[in-house]
């Protein structure tokens, strides 16, 4: 067997993702924080309004993260030329 075939190992330098920043878990408390406001804060009319945005915005980027997985399994059946 030559060198590389068949070997599915990240390389030497790869390295396990970083935990966190602060930043980023400032921002997760942040949209948590507005979440809860948005419920206390609105009318019902408004956070129903509020509520179905948020809803079409996660499953507009459900969606689009589908699209990309079918994209890259049909690039994958293609042969390439």
């Amino acid at each position: 067997m030559e060198q590389g075939e068949g070997i599915d190992e990240e390389p030497a330098g790869a390295a396990t993702p970083a935990p966190p920043t602060a930043a980023a878990q400032q921002s997760d408390a942040a949209a948590a924080e507005e979440a809860v406001m948005a419920d206390i804060m609105l009318t019902r009319k408004k956070r129903k309004l509020y509520n179905s945005v948020v809803q079409a915005k996660s499953a507009k980027k459900a969606r689009a993260a589908q699209l990309k997985e079918r994209a890259v399994a049909a690039a994958a059946s293609f042969p390439s030329s």
